[in-house]
């Protein structure tokens, strides 16, 4: 909810979107880390975040088995 004041409240933003009011990291703009989280309030989760690529070793070789 918008609400129109002189002074910005201790507990206030200047822009709307934030997805996450526990924490300040979380918020529009904010850079996107591999954590499961949607760090910048778009609807996606960890695009662009940098990441590698595991694959399960199931026949036990010490090599991942891509599907």
């Amino acid at each position: 909810m918008a609400r129109r004041v002189c002074v910005l409240p201790a507990d206030g933003a200047t822009t709307g979107g934030d997805c996450d009011d526990t924490t300040a990291a979380v918020r529009p703009g904010a850079v996107e880390v591999c954590n499961g989280q949607d760090d910048d309030c778009d609807g996606d989760v960890d695009e662009g975040a940098p990441g590698r690529s595991w694959y399960a070793d199931d026949d036990e070789d010490g090599f991942g088995d891509p599907v």
